[in-house]
């Protein structure tokens, strides 16, 4: 379930990394090059989040909290290349020979294209912040509820009640220490 919502989530991230990208260096390349561009920054996008979020973790929802939290830093890039694009078309307005109507018109499309692009990406990071809330909040809770102790071969936390080491394979030997904290009982002999 690890790899599967690595995977997904890699991909989801490889689209963000996508739109980031291609707002700046799309202009102006050439049909082939426009290809392998997609081609590198989806598929580089997708493996290199995809790494980041497996890289250590034990459990799924420690794959989502990442994740969202790439997620959300993400957004943040998607709004501040909104501004600088709408930037971008401004001056290039601006710097052929218009008219006051035109400026003025530029200038309010590309405040309002400023504004939506600020709005999706707060939108896009709260719920990307909400997303890592409650995978942090589940593994907090997952870990309370299993008892853990260190293999005694390799040092690896493992459950309490484990019979075998999942990372070394070393067969656990619980011994019953209740009978040793237990008050012998009193005999009477007749």
């Amino acid at each position: 379930m690890k790899v599967a919502s690595a995977l997904f989530l890699g991909f989801l991230s490889a689209i963000m990394v996508y739109l980031i990208f291609g707002m700046f260096m799309l202009q102006g390349l050439d049909e082939g090059n426009a290809t392998l561009f997609v081609v590198i920054t989806l598929f580089g996008g997708w493996g290199l989040s995809s790494y980041w979020m497996m890289k250590g973790v034990r459990t799924t929802s420690k794959v989502w909290a990442r994740g969202s939290l790439i997620g959300a830093a993400e957004w943040l890039a998607v709004g501040f290349s909104t501004i600088f694009m709408s930037g971008v078309a401004v001056s290039e307005i601006t710097g052929s020979s218009s008219s006051g109507a035109e400026l003025v018109g530029a200038g309010i499309g590309a405040g309002l294209i400023s504004m939506m692009g600020i709005g999706f990406s707060g939108f896009g990071i709260f719920l990307c912040l909400v997303t890592w809330f409650i995978a942090s909040r589940s593994q907090a809770e997952f870990q309370q509820e299993i008892k853990r102790k260190g293999c005694p071969q390799c040092g690896e936390l493992i459950a309490d009640a484990a019979t075998k080491c999942r990372f070394c394979g070393e067969t656990i030997t619980h011994s019953h220490k209740s009978s040793e904290n237990t008050p012998p009982i009193a005999t009477a002999t007749v």
